[in-house]
């Protein structure tokens, strides 16, 4: 037992000292990773057919004398992303008159004179609420056929689908399954 214990010092002493003697070479005050990437290596520079020469500057620098082309966007795919928004027309907006109050059974709101319309409800995938077609001093009210619930949202959209190109150009949101959206409100308390 007495001489086990003096051979495991005995191991750990010469370990000790052989890991020492590898640090010599090194300052006490500064690690592999204080020191400074100098950017050479033992390795000859060899020429790579294509590529330009290594220097010791690095790359060099790219001419400044020209400058960058502009991009030409007449090419088709050389469109810049995203594309440019469209003129929004706003002698079509179409507004529902805020705020709207859980239980309210009629709508109100201005519009192109003539236009029919439907409010909707967002949250029932588009159960119709109501028609009317917009007088021709630019207002409508419409009679919903059941009260607005709180937090419900409500979309104003174009009656007729066919007039929907003509509103192509008018503020407002396409939502999947909904269709062309020209206002929406959430009821309030």
């Amino acid at each position: 037992m007495f001489k086990l214990r003096w051979l495991i010092w005995f191991v750990l002493l010469v370990l000790l000292v052989a890991c020492g003697q590898a640090d010599e070479n090194t300052n006490e005050n500064s690690s592999p990773v204080d020191e400074p990437f100098s950017g050479t290596s033992e390795a000859p520079a060899t020429k790579i057919s294509g590529y330009p020469p290594p220097s010791e500057a690095g790359y060099p620098a790219p001419d400044q004398s020209q400058p960058y082309p502009a991009p030409n966007i007449s090419e088709p795919g050389n469109e810049p992303y995203p594309p440019p928004s469209p003129f929004v027309d706003e002698s079509k907006r179409t507004s529902l008159k805020q705020p709207i109050k859980v239980g309210q059974q009629t709508l109100n709101g201005s519009g192109p004179a003539g236009t029919p319309i439907k409010v909707v409800s967002i949250n029932y995938a588009g159960e119709e609420l109501g028609f009317a077609t917009i007088d021709q001093e630019g207002f409508f009210e419409i009679a919903l056929s059941r009260p607005v619930e709180q937090q419900e949202v409500l979309g104003l959209l174009l009656a007729d689908d066919g007039l929907r190109p003509q509103f192509e150009d008018a503020p407002g949101t396409d939502m999947p399954m909904i269709g062309f959206v020209l206002d929406q409100v959430v009821v309030s308390p």
